[in-house]
């Protein structure tokens, strides 16, 4: 499958966005990571890695062999309505977890090539 269609195939999602952990298996199987901000706490990352990070107030972090920065921003200023915004220095794909008609994430799909070795812990 390929990332621009496993990113429109997710995207939508009201919140809290079930469906993406279930989404997890099938991003693993093709090699990508899925990484969202979920309630007002948590980084949530599924796919070829598994992980929940605690992310009050947003949080920075490094992935993969390449060192691929992801920055969790919660409440983005330039964004009102929007409580996470996923940003990361690599190839990537948006989507969008909603909420009542507001955007309450938007995300983001990596290949794991782009991180390194597949299965690249956190």
């Amino acid at each position: 499958m390929d990332i621009t269609d496993f990113a429109k195939e997710i995207d939508g999602f009201e919140y809290p966005a079930r469906e993406l952990s279930i989404a997890g298996d099938k991003a693993k199987e093709n090699n990508f990571v899925i990484i969202y901000g979920m309630s007002d706490d948590l980084l949530e990352i599924r796919g070829v890695i598994d992980d929940e990070i605690g992310a009050w107030d947003g949080v920075k972090i490094t992935l993969g062999s390449t060192g691929v920065n992801v920055n969790a921003v919660w409440s983005p200023k330039d964004k009102p309505d929007t409580s996470w915004e996923i940003l990361v220095d690599c190839p990537h794909e948006k989507f969008h977890i909603m909420e009542d008609g507001d955007i309450y994430c938007i995300g983001v799909v990596i290949h794991s090539d782009d991180l390194g070795a597949k299965g690249a812990a956190a």
